[in-house]
């Protein structure tokens, strides 16, 4: 029933969110991996491109997961705030338009930081050429964007937490 439907949108929202910072966690593992292989078997000019590209795939990652962190505290304070007398289930289901839009922002960072860890990877391997990179980041760029709207629309103009988030 659509009433089974909207209840369980607040939970597909944790479950994605979760899965979202499976995925981040896993590339920033695989780029830690990527790393140790390179420093095992690249030397001279080659090694030292590596580490450059590997050290800001690192950084972008520690980034998003700094995004995701600040997304979920102001997501939990818009509910906080907006549900009222209402319980979360309630709150979910009167702003399931709301809730799809995070939940699609979500699965697209995701697929990015996976894009960008896989790009990483066949452009220190020498199977794709640096392009890939910026192509990746770019969807990084694009992802976060689409978070961070996606999370400010519910939020208080002076929230610190959207602030936060912003910046």
């Amino acid at each position: 029933s659509e009433s089974n439907e909207c209840k369980d949108i607040g939970d597909h929202l944790k479950e994605e969110l979760s899965e979202m910072e499976k995925v981040i966690n896993d590339a920033a593992w695989r780029i830690e991996q990527l790393a140790a292989c390179s420093k095992k078997t690249d030397t001279g000019i080659k090694l030292e491109v590596n580490e450059k590209i590997l050290d800001s795939c690192t950084d972008l990652i520690q980034a998003i997961i700094q995004l995701i962190a600040d997304a979920k505290s102001l997501q939990e304070e818009i509910v906080s705030l907006g549900k009222g007398s209402a319980s979360v289930t309630e709150f979910y289901q009167r702003n399931h338009r709301w809730t799809e839009g995070l939940i699609s922002a979500a699965k697209v960072v995701a697929q990015a930081a996976k894009l960008l860890v896989d790009s990483s990877d066949e452009v220190i391997s020498g199977r794709a050429k640096f392009s890939e990179l910026m192509v990746a980041s770019n969807e990084i760029a694009d992802a976060t964007a689409k978070l961070v709207v996606a999370s400010r629309v519910k939020a208080e103009r002076n929230s610190e937490k959207l602030l936060k988030l912003t910046s």
